[in-house]
């Protein structure tokens, strides 16, 4: 994978948002499934800074939370809000200019090549009847660099492994030019060199990032807030040094833990009580 974190200018794939746009909230939000509650009055505050991880237990609501939150779910009670705007107040494509996502279900064995599945982000801001333009192929020619993937572009994405695969996708979030990006779990199944290479893609985009993360090695390292859920809340929302405390892990996640730094971050081993 490519390892490439100099500073483009502002036409770059990779180009900021600007300020505080791309902010995403929740305010008291309520939702059942078949008559169980999974989010239970949750609420959540805008992110502070660039990449907010959502931690939590199986269960505990994250990737549903993740779904109110781009609008795939709407909350039987409470509001999302976008930059302090109800959500349900944009329309689908408003959305989609502005919230590009990654998740588990994106990417199977369809006959797309990278190139042609990376191009797609550009289809919010392209009418049916027009072709890609010579910017929108410089955008996803570009977002390929920056993720490692332009050897790849002829091939066809069922072809990839989960981390060509991972990297593909996010590509494509990166040639949407969002001002946020979501993605649930993105290094799942993946091995540990992957799950490393995706977690440093995307601390290191110059997007606002919200990522669900099962590991909370992984969230601690390269997220710098964390938000964690249990049983449909949140409890806690902060820097890592703060949130990811062993009392609270251990009553959240029902295991022993022991802390260690390693260059600098906070990381843990866990065992059975």
């Amino acid at each position: 994978m490519a390892a490439d974190h100099r500073e483009p200018d502002r036409s770059q794939a990779g180009a900021a948002a600007d300020g505080g746009a791309g902010l995403l909230a929740a305010k008291d939000l309520d939702l059942a499934f078949g008559g169980t509650r999974v989010l239970r009055g949750l609420t959540l505050s805008p992110q502070q800074g660039r990449t907010l991880g959502i931690v939590g237990p199986n269960g505990s609501g994250k990737s549903t939370l993740l779904g109110c939150l781009f609008g795939a779910l709407r909350p039987d009670a409470g509001e999302v809000l976008l930059d302090g705007e109800p959500l349900r107040r944009f329309s689908q494509a408003e959305i989609a200019r502005r919230l590009a996502v990654v998740t588990q279900q994106q990417g199977g064995d369809i006959d797309l090549t990278v190139q042609e599945m990376v191009l797609l982000g550009r289809s919010p801001f392209v009418s049916p009847w027009r072709a890609y333009s010579a910017r929108d192929r410089a955008l996803a020619q570009e977002a390929m660099e920056h993720t490692g993937v332009a050897q790849l572009r002829h091939r066809l994405l069922g072809e990839l492994s989960g981390g060509e695969r991972q990297r593909a996708l996010i590509a494509r979030a990166l040639t949407q030019q969002p001002q946020l990006i979501l993605l649930d779990e993105p290094t799942n199944h993946l091995d540990i060199h992957y799950q490393h290479a995706i977690m440093t893609l995307i601390s290191g985009a110059r997007h606002r990032c919200i990522v669900v993360c099962h590991d909370l090695n992984l969230a601690a390292r390269y997220c710098d807030e964390i938000v964690v859920l249990h049983q449909g809340g949140v409890i806690a929302q902060g820097p890592p040094d703060a949130v990811l405390r062993r009392a609270l892990i251990e009553e959240v996640y029902r295991v022993r833990v022991r802390e260690h730094h390693v260059d600098g971050a906070l990381q843990f081993s866990f065992r059975l009580p």
